[in-house]
Order: structure tokens, then C-alpha cells, then sequence
């Protein structure tokens, strides 16, 4: 299983021009995606994709209102603000800044794709993919699902 950190990004842009966006504040080139619709950024290990998301806002975490999201997997074993990922996102992030776009970068966000129960503590979910509801927890410094 891997967890992902994502980048959200706040543009009213097409994904193309944001795109050229992105490589141009960040140096990083992106690709046309397989799928047509998103854009692939691969440097060394790290591989990372753009694309418009379908997260919903959560509490106080308004996901709504950063349209795209460029997203990094992180294998199992490996606390997602301590990886490789994390590292080359908040550089990203810290290029976009810089040129005046908005991002919020958040590590593990999970989803509900089953029926809540408590841990071993009590306090917390079982988490799963994303095929069912919305956004549980984010920016968590890496705690482990």
C-alpha cells in the first residue's frame, strides 16, 4: 500500500497553461499524461502527477478551492513528510510561491471507502482507497494509518 502527498494548487487556468505554469516557476518539465487529462513529472525515483481533483473540503482543510493537485505516492515503510516526495513538493511549492500561486501541500490524506471503526486506541479510523467519500485527515506529519 502507499500513501500520497499532494500538492494543491490554486489556478482558474486550463491544466495545459498551468502546466507551463508549473515547469516555468519550478524549472520541473511535465509531460501530457497517458490518460489526456492530467501531466506527468518524473525526475530520478520521484514520479508525481497534475490533475484536476475530486477531493471535497474537510472542516477547516478547503480543498475546493485548489482545483489541481500535483500528487506523489510513498511506498509503505516510509513516513511521508521524512520521504523524497515531501522534499521535492515543498520545493515545488516553494517555486510556486515565489512566482504568486497559491498551493497547500498535505501529506497522507486518506479516504473512507468502508465503514468507520475504532483502532486499537479507539480514536481513529480505518482508512482505505479513494472510491467512496471524502477527505479524512491531512497534514499530519506522517502518522501512520
Amino acid at each position: 500500500m502507499s500513501r500520497s502527498i499532494d500538492l494543491f494548487i490554486r489556478s482558474s487556468q486550463p491544466i495545459e497553461e498551468l502546466a507551463r505554469e508549473v515547469a516555468r516557476l519550478t524549472g520541473l518539465t511535465l509531460s501530457p499524461g497517458e490518460d489526456g487529462e492530467g501531466w506527468v513529472l518524473d525526475d530520478g525515483d520521484i514520479h508525481a502527477e497534475l490533475h484536476r481533483h475530486g477531493y471535497v473540503d474537510d472542516g477547516d482543510l478547503l480543498l475546493e478551492s485548489y482545483p489541481f493537485a500535483l500528487s506523489a505516492r510513498v511506498v509503505e515503510g516510509t513516513r511521508p513528510a521524512d520521504s523524497d516526495e515531501a522534499d521535492f513538493l515543498r520545493t515545488a511549492a516553494e517555486g510556486l510561491r515565489r512566482g504568486g500561486a497559491e498551493s497547500l501541500l498535505v501529506h497522507d490524506l486518506e479516504y473512507r471507502d468502508r465503514p468507520r471503526r475504532p483502532d486499537a486506541a479507539g480514536s481513529r479510523e480505518t482508512a482505505g482507497s479513494a472510491e467512496a467519500g471524502g477527505p479524512r485527515g491531512a497534514g499530519d506529519g506522517g502518522r501512520p494509518s
